[in-house]
């Protein structure tokens, strides 16, 4: 249970076929949650399904983070360029090349990104970073409302999408300057380490300032932000430094000065 929720436990026992009397609780269903009409205080009580032989109930007594915790997390807003710039992509595919299949597979990806991307939060408090989920296009301060960090499904023994700094072992940005995928690993999940991959459906730089503060040193040297540009990002992979050296160095100087795509990202 989460370190942030008071909770009382209260075990019921399986159905048994003894006569013996016991009082009835009526309890309904809604969205996981369970209500006791016994409870006085109104309050959503959730059933554990893992335990075997009875049914546990947790009820938490908060379902918002403290103040204390608001003011010292950071929130990553969400960023809808790799959506948008697929979604484009299929409309130029379809209608002016008529590529129906190009068109349908950028537009699927390019819908869904934009979709993760007015739901999905990147949340960094003082000792950990967690992934939460707010309702489609709502306000980025929501996030701060959220208790526990969205269950994790897709990785090996599932929980919660919450990792501690200290459990990082490595991260990586591709690319700085343009930003299209983070990675990192952590021990948290599993001891030999787990990989996780995630397209910047976020604030790049936000996203990359907060890692380079608060997570372990990157084995691969990382740029400050201020220094981003296209030959940073070319320097980020092996590719991009082999083409860096067959570059001339008028090619060189005009990376060094190619910061951002042209109508989205800010100018020096």
């Amino acid at each position: 249970m989460n370190k942030r929720e008071r909770a009382t436990i209260v075990t019921i026992s399986s159905s048994s076929s003894s006569s013996s009397s016991s009082s009835s609780r009526t309890v309904s269903v809604k969205n996981d949650y369970y209500h006791d009409d016994d409870d006085d205080d109104d309050e959503l009580v959730r059933i554990n399904s893992r335990s075997r032989g009875s049914r546990v109930i947790a009820r938490a007594s908060s379902n918002t983070t403290t103040p204390s915790e608001q003011k010292s997390m950071v929130v990553i807003p969400g960023d809808y360029r790799i959506g948008g710039t697929l979604i484009a992509v299929a409309i130029l595919n379809g209608f002016v090349f008529h590529l129906w299949t190009q068109f349908v597979v950028h537009f699927i990806l390019g819908s869904f990104l934009t979709l993760q991307a007015s739901r999905v939060r990147f949340r960094f408090s003082d000792d950990a970073l967690d992934v939460v989920f707010i309702e489609p296009f709502a306000d980025d301060s929501e996030a701060l409302k959220v208790v526990e960090a969205q269950e994790n499904r897709l990785q090996e023994g599932g929980g919660q999408s919450k990792w501690s700094f200290d459990s990082v072992t490595n991260w990586e940005f591709w690319f700085p300057g343009f930003p299209v995928l983070v990675y990192y690993k952590e021990n948290q999940t599993k001891i030999d380490g787990q990989p996780h991959f995630f397209p910047i459906i976020m604030d790049g730089k936000k996203l990359y300032e907060q890692m380079l503060q608060k997570m372990p040193k990157s084995l691969n040297e990382k740029p400050l932000v201020d220094e981003w540009n296209l030959l940073t990002a070319f320097k980020s992979t092996g590719v991009g430094r082999s083409l860096i050296e067959k570059m001339s160095e008028e090619q060189i100087k005009q990376a060094e000065e190619t910061t951002g795509l042209p109508f989205l990202d800010d100018k020096k």
